[in-house]
């Protein structure tokens, strides 16, 4: 993308695209993701105040970080597209 805009190049590579899309769709779901969690902590303060730190051990924490970084990163890669292509992809204004 900043190559198409500072040295206007109008053709990226296959992989330059892919690598593009992971890393946008990657980082959308992710930020998505911080925000349910965010969510979900300020219910449990509001809600069950009392019984707070009980509830949001740093072990569900971890779980929780670490569900929000796998629930995206890992599927991506496994079905990451097995071929490749020769040719770049043109984008036309």
């Amino acid at each position: 993308m900043l190559r198409m805009l500072w040295l206007e190049a109008r053709e990226i590579s296959f992989g330059t695209c892919l690598t593009q899309m992971f890393f946008i769709h990657s980082f959308t779901d992710i930020e998505s993701a911080v925000i349910l969690a965010m969510a979900f902590d300020r219910y449990v303060a509001i809600c069950h105040p009392l019984q707070y730190s009980s509830i949001l051990t740093n072990s569900v924490t971890t779980k929780i970080c670490v569900a929000i970084v796998g629930q995206r990163a890992l599927p991506s890669l496994l079905l990451a597209p097995r071929h490749h292509q020769t040719h770049g992809l043109r984008h036309e204004d």
